[in-house]
């Protein structure tokens, strides 16, 4: 399946350099598109196996600016998840 668009109408999301055997999974960083300014991130939540939206403080966003983040979400835990290796039936 091929990659989402890294950037939307509102919103960038791009992704931060994994620091060397920290971490497995990717990071990015949630960006407005219009001003420029540092939304939050977006990272794998183990207890949850998905990745997740953690917001900066005092973020106000709205359904289309929560719809990008959702569709993104959901698309790179897609991506994560055919990673994983399936115990054999």
């Amino acid at each position: 399946m091929g990659q989402p668009k890294m950037s939307k109408k509102l919103l960038k999301f791009e992704e931060r350099p994994r620091l060397a055997n920290r971490r497995k999974t990717k990071v990015w960083a949630v960006i407005s598109v219009g001003g420029n300014s540092f939304l939050g991130s977006v990272k794998w939540w183990p207890a949850w196996r998905r990745y997740v939206y953690e917001p900066a403080s005092h973020i106000v966003m709205d359904a289309a600016c929560l719809m990008e983040v959702t569709e993104f979400l959901t698309h790179e835990t897609n991506e994560q998840k055919k990673t994983w290796k399936r115990p054999p039936k």
